[in-house]
């Protein structure tokens, strides 16, 4: 409870007393999305496991709330307290979303494909799609992946430091590249150190992601996520 208090804390209260004054990107912001952002970052902390310890069968890890946690900390810290304008972050998704979602989609696959591959981050093995089963789990993985990854995700990294770089620089391409670097770079310890090529296959995807987020929000962003990881998913291993 005293870890988590720690953690909380500061990214609940720096922003009412120390509050930046521009729509742009600060040392105030910087502080709070690293302490939000570390602790989910794969292979960097075991810190919710420590404030969530798992009881044991039938429920091996619960340290997934500290990762809900983050997400509605995050997004009150920065949507109500720091008053981020532009985000356009909500669950519903509407058809707008899907179209832009989906055509950013569409126009990264044959670039991030041959990337992907090149770097030997993904091989071609595509699962089975035998039955109706096997189409509603891909479903229901879609559904996730947008709630509990996608959406976060692209709130931390589009809606947020994307928008408050733009602000900061007046340059929105500049802070499109910069956001997709900084994409990349957390996933450099995801499964192992350095993980480069899931770094470099997520920047590449993080510039697409940025094109969806500029034309459509975050929810159209997260739609184009998610249909990314679903695709290396079931098609790639």
């Amino acid at each position: 409870m005293a870890k988590l208090a720690l953690l909380c804390a500061p990214a609940a209260f720096l922003f009412v007393i120390a509050p930046p004054r521009r729509q742009a990107l600060s040392w105030q912001d910087l502080i709070v999305l690293a302490i939000l952002v570390t602790p989910v970052i794969s292979g960097t902390t075991d810190l919710f496991k420590q404030i969530y310890p798992s009881p044991g069968d039938p429920v091996p890890r619960l340290d997934i709330l500290g990762k809900l946690m983050v997400i509605a900390l995050g997004a009150y810290s920065f949507l109500i307290l720091r008053c981020v304008e532009g985000a356009d972050f909500r669950f519903s998704v509407r058809r707008a979303d899907l179209r832009t979602g989906g055509r950013f989609f569409l126009y990264y696959l044959p670039i991030g494909i041959p990337v992907a591959l090149a770097v030997g981050f993904v091989r071609w093995a595509p699962g089975p799609l035998e039955s109706w089963a096997d189409l509603g789990e891909i479903v229901g993985k879609a559904v996730g992946i947008f709630l509990a990854t996608a959406l976060p995700e692209e709130l931390c990294f589009r809606g947020i430091l994307q928008r408050l770089l733009s602000g900061l620089l007046g340059r929105p391409r500049l802070a499109q590249a910069l956001a997709a670097l900084a994409f990349g770079a957390v996933h450099l310890s995801f499964r192992f150190f350095p993980n480069w090529p899931f770094a470099v296959t997520a920047a590449t995807a993080g510039w697409f992601y940025g094109e969806a987020y500029r034309r459509g929000g975050v929810p159209a962003a997260a739609v184009t996520h998610t249909l990314t990881v679903i695709t290396w998913t079931f098609l790639f291993d």
